[in-house]
């Protein structure tokens, strides 16, 4: 029987690297398809990286089992998504086509102006006008 050679730590470093090696010299050794490989590969990707969009919806960063953000799911269709702030002014005689109501919708819009981190450049205004014959409608 032959014994087994015990063999240094240089030997078995070197031993290792074998398959590496021939792994390196057959890519060498047919540079040309492995470069057509990679190259259209490559450009394969590419173009396909062309279509990609990236995007961060703000619902999906919320944590949708708890309570909170189901109500928020709830009743997102009616007062807008989690970053949106509503305020209400109701007018209870009349209309708010006066002085002192459009005075009082100016003073909220200059206080929420005041607030940080309020997109000042997008106000969207939803007001309900009553009429004297009782018809309500919206504006947009």
């Amino acid at each position: 029987m032959a014994e087994k050679k015990s063999l240094s730590a240089v030997e078995e470093a070197e031993l290792s690297k074998e398959p590496l090696y021939r792994l390196g010299a057959k890519l060498l050794k047919n540079r040309k398809p492995v470069t057509t490989i990679a190259t259209l590969f490559t450009a394969v990707m590419a173009y396909h990286a062309l279509g990609m969009q990236m995007t961060t919806a703000f619902n999906d960063l919320l944590p949708y089992r708890h309570p909170f953000v189901q109500v928020h799911f709830k009743f997102a269709t009616q007062f807008g998504g989690a970053n949106n702030v509503n305020v209400m002014l109701k007018v209870e005689k009349g209309d708010v086509f006066n002085k002192e109501v459009l005075k009082k919708i100016y003073d909220m819009t200059q206080a929420m102006d005041r607030v940080t981190g309020v997109n000042h450049g997008f106000p969207t205004w939803r007001s309900t006008v009553r009429t004297t014959k009782g018809i309500t409608s919206s504006v947009f």
